[in-house]
């Protein structure tokens, strides 16, 4: 589903403009939680009679090693925004790496459906805008969880509309094939994570908090720049909400 992230533009900014007046993260990270509960509420309802019913039944005629060949596919395709995630927050060793594995993938790797680049060492540096935000000290501001588009929070909200704008060439390009594209990548990344989801929600007390968490902690990790372990449950779950958005 290609994201549509300009109504949410004049309020993200406005909350921003805010977050950036009060000089400072609010205390309490989700002051608007009954609203957050709502809006997660008609998500989840959202993924369970509809998202997740359409990535069971795309696991039904596709195999696995496609459907991650399409998730690395889709992943190539979001070279503009780790370009300018990387671009605008100098670091340079990571922009000429990410434009030699885009070119790489493109090409011997058969339009990133194979990831060449990998064996040579050149493995993504996934930032994003919201990550160059926080790199030019700019606050979060409160915990949001926005129908359709998943957990955020200002900032990230207008990061992920300037993301949305870099990643436009093929709706520009074409709007059938740019739709047609978001909606197998929605429903590519959704089955991937079946298993996952189910995991997270049988194991979870209030999946509500889980997923709150899992995305904070995500993105601390992300604009720290924190090394570790290969990425958790916790962090599948949180890609996940993006792309139900």
């Amino acid at each position: 589903m290609i994201r549509a992230r300009a109504a949410l533009l004049a309020s993200s900014l406005a909350l921003l403009c805010a977050c950036a007046t009060a000089g400072g993260e609010d205390p309490n990270p989700d002051p608007i939680e009954p609203a957050n509960r709502a809006s997660f509420a008609f998500n989840d309802t959202l993924d369970v009679y509809a998202l997740a019913p359409a990535a069971t039944g795309w696991t039904w005629i596709t195999f696995e090693g496609l459907r991650v060949a399409i998730g690395r596919a889709m992943d190539n395709l979001s070279f503009p925004q780790r370009l300018v995630g990387n671009l605008f927050q100098g670091k340079l060793v990571n922009t000429a790496s990410e434009i030699a594995r885009f070119t790489l993938n493109s090409t011997a790797g058969l339009l990133g459906f194979f990831d060449p680049a990998a064996e040579l060492g050149l493995g993504p540096h996934d930032e994003d805008f919201g990550q160059v935000l926080a790199c030019w000290r700019v606050p979060a501001g409160p915990y949001l969880m926005i129908p359709l588009l998943g957990p955020s929070n200002p900032r990230d909200a207008v990061g992920q509309l300037v993301d949305s704008v870099l990643a436009s060439g093929p709706v520009i390009a074409s709007p059938i094939a740019g739709a047609i594209l978001g909606a197998v990548d929605t429903i590519n990344s959704r089955a991937l994570l079946l298993q996952p989801m189910r995991d997270a929600k049988a194991g979870s007390l209030d999946y509500y908090v889980f997923v709150r968490d899992a995305y904070t902690q995500h993105r601390a990790n992300q604009i720290s720049n924190r090394q570790g372990p290969a990425e958790s449950d916790d962090d599948d779950l949180y890609e996940l909400e993006e792309d139900d958005e």
